[in-house]
């Protein structure tokens, strides 16, 4: 344990962009031109208000995403007891000129390629969409990009970056939720417009869960123990507390727990960084012993917006995943949508075809491990941290699962990699202590530091929960 405490892990990366040289330089396709980009001001807008808020001092370059809320200049979302039923979550896209054309973002034919990181649309598409309602708001009611989970988005404003005369870049705002005009690409004399950012603000129900159907920003990919084969089980993807509890059983029951980080294998080389992240997560034994568990704490939409790819899949690396095919049925599409970066995240629970931790070590880790099979590989370093051999917790049912996870999600759904709120690593923690009863502490030593447990998050629903039953 001493030399895991100087471990670095703060994001769940298995998902990250920078996996795939097409999605990284994606991330920054927008700094094109003065009016392509992706790093500007992203102070919020107050839907009461028609006057925003003055723009903070410093740039948000890493997050597309900010939660709404009133009176509050920060992207981290608020405690749920200041939710408002009336608001979801805010996404900013770019919205071009009909006329705009680049290779990063066009295809040979011109036209504008699907479901981008930064969503973009053309003029045309966008405000010929718009649907002014009767309260006067106007709502943009297909997928933006095809993004499936972004729809029935109400626009809040639009925006530009503009240059004066002495070369200074400002925030050319055209167009607030509020103002008498409809809202249309602008158009100026002095220089044609070829982009703007629009922000939109989602469904109140995005705030708590993926669908109104089923609350709370968790999945659970899982078999069938009724009708379980070995050799090629079936699988079910649910989301939500009340999808997951409708196939949970109350007969089953956590036997033992596993706390194990591991660092990413990166096909193009290590950086100094990279060498220094850990991801940690928790392996859960069953009362029926068939298979195991893996729980885990990432980016909210990661799954959803990289294409269906986790690593406790063995498929992973095939053209459709098993994952990508239950993330396409009707039921789930509204998980398809951008990945939200450092700023929120959700809780990914994955059924691994393994019936013991030894076998988990022996078909996964290893054979999947940089230092067993060569570069082109998910991990490097993997190690069993903690083990729980007997779990005596009373309430260890599938339903008790479901309910623990999620009340902690919606106790507090932030992801941070430096500020030490949440992440991969604290979620482990937290839940080995509940799970085993035993003392446990983030891998890193960066976090050890700012580490409060909060293992009492599993077992109190949240206080907001009236507002949505």
């Amino acid at each position: 344990m001493s030399s895991l405490k100087k471990r670095y892990s703060f994001a769940s990366n298995s998902l990250h962009p920078s996996h795939h040289a097409e999605l990284a330089d994606a991330m920054d396709e927008f700094h094109l031109d003065d009016e392509i980009y992706d790093d500007d001001e992203h102070f919020e807008v107050d839907v009461e208000s028609p006057t925003p808020p003055p723009p903070p001092a410093s740039k948000n370059k890493s997050s597309m995403f900010s939660f709404l809320s009133s009176g509050s200049s920060k992207a981290a979302p608020p405690s749920p007891t200041h939710h408002k039923s009336s608001s979801g979550l805010i996404w900013h896209a770019q919205v071009v000129s009909n006329s705009f054309s680049n290779v990063k973002v066009c295809d040979s034919n011109g036209k504008l390629k699907s479901r981008r990181p930064l969503p973009i649309v053309r003029a045309d598409d966008f405000f010929g969409s718009l649907v002014h309602q009767n309260n006067g708001q106007y709502v943009f009611p297909r997928q933006l990009n095809d993004w499936p989970g972004l729809k029935n988005l109400t626009l809040v404003s639009i925006t530009s970056k503009m240059k004066n005369s002495m070369g200074q870049v400002k925030i050319k705002r055209w167009w607030n939720e509020g103002d008498a005009t409809p809202p249309s690409f602008p158009t100026s004399s002095k220089k044609s417009i070829e982009c703007v950012r629009v922000t939109l603000v989602s469904e109140p129900h995005t705030r708590v869960g993926y669908s109104k159907a089923s609350r709370g920003h968790l999945w659970w990919l899982k078999y069938d123990v009724d009708d379980f084969c070995k050799s090629h089980p079936k699988v079910r993807l649910v989301h939500g507390k009340e999808a997951a509890l409708k196939i949970s059983s109350s007969e089953h029951k956590i036997t033992k727990c596993h706390h194990f980080s591991h660092r990413y294998a990166k096909p193009r080389g290590e950086s100094t960084k990279d060498r220094l992240v850990y991801h940690s997560a928790i392996l859960l034994e069953w009362s029926h012993g068939l298979f195991c568990t893996v729980a885990e704490f990432a980016w909210l939409g990661g799954v959803g917006g990289y294409g269906g790819q986790v690593n406790w899949c063995i498929d992973k690396n095939t053209d459709e995943p098993e994952l990508l095919r239950e993330l396409n049925l009707p039921q789930n599409q509204e998980m398809i949508f951008p990945w939200v970066a450092n700023a929120l995240g959700e809780i990914r629970v994955t059924d691994v075809n393994v019936a013991n931790v030894e076998a988990f070590q022996l078909d996964f880790l290893k054979k999947y491990s940089v230092e067993e099979q060569g570069p082109d590989q998910r991990f490097i370093d993997a190690t069993v941290c903690q083990t729980c051999h007997d779990v005596k917790l009373m309430n260890r049912s599938e339903v008790d699962f479901v309910n623990y996870l999620y009340n902690y999600i919606r106790s507090d759904e932030r992801y941070s990699e430096l500020q030490n709120v949440r992440n991969c690593q604290t979620f482990a923690s937290d839940l080995f202590r509940l799970l085993g009863n035993h003392y446990s502490h983030p891998v890193s030593s960066i976090c050890q530091v700012n580490y409060k447990n909060k293992e009492s998050s599993f077992l109190y629903q949240p206080s907001d929960e009236a507002i949505y039953n």
